[in-house]
């Protein structure tokens, strides 16, 4: 019988099939992915979920971590492998939710886009989380948190230390505007300068 809640912290000396509790838990989210059917829920416990390649949820399936400070999910490049972005999302009912998304990158035509989240189809609802320090990293790369090819609810969530003028130059170019139109609104003014995330610049953002 296939438990219908599979839990993964970052580690635990009594990881023990079937996953089913905090005390069993797994220490490797790709290593659970293989084991859920549809329907099934995966919970994420405090500390940093590492992934070393994309995570794909292709079925009806929700991650949830303890809190968007207290779960985060990064990607880490291995030594020896490539850049990928965190999640490719590609189902109407995949849910990812309380948590921080970070550090995926991506490099390659097409699959470039969506650094963090790379909604493929079908659909993906976030609720409750962060998307931080990602991006897609190709000159014609979009989306450096989120690329929306689908389906898009994203509620309760916040996009911080935004690298968009590297690699996502419309995203960044909207992120200035919203900022100028948010200032006029709010204070009346136009302003003449912006200051880029870390202070990033380029001879092409000047």
């Amino acid at each position: 019988v296939v438990p219908k809640t599979f839990y993964v912290k970052e580690s635990n000396p009594t990881m023990a099939p079937p996953y089913d509790t905090w005390e069993k838990a797994h220490t490797n989210l790709h290593e659970v992915l293989p084991l859920l059917m549809p329907g099934c829920e995966v919970c994420l416990g405090e500390g940093t979920i590492v992934v070393t390649n994309q995570v794909e949820i292709e079925s009806k399936i929700t991650i949830t971590g303890s809190g968007i400070d207290r779960t985060v999910v990064r990607f880490v490049k291995p030594a020896t492998g490539t850049n990928h972005r965190v999640f490719r999302l590609n189902h109407a009912d995949a849910v990812v939710q309380q948590m921080t998304i970070s550090g995926g990158v991506n490099a390659y035509a097409y699959s470039s886009y969506g650094g963090g989240v790379f909604i493929d189809g079908g659909s993906f609802n976030m609720s409750g989380g962060k998307l931080n320090g990602n991006a897609a990293s190709v000159e014609d790369g979009f989306g450096g948190a989120v690329y929306n090819n689908g389906t898009a609810s994203i509620t309760g969530s916040t996009f911080t230390h935004s690298i968009a003028s590297l690699y996502g130059k419309e995203a960044f170019l909207e992120q200035v505007h919203q900022q100028e139109r948010l200032l006029e609104e709010t204070f009346d003014i136009k302003p003449k300068s912006f200051c880029n995330t870390e202070i990033i610049y380029s001879d092409e953002i000047g």
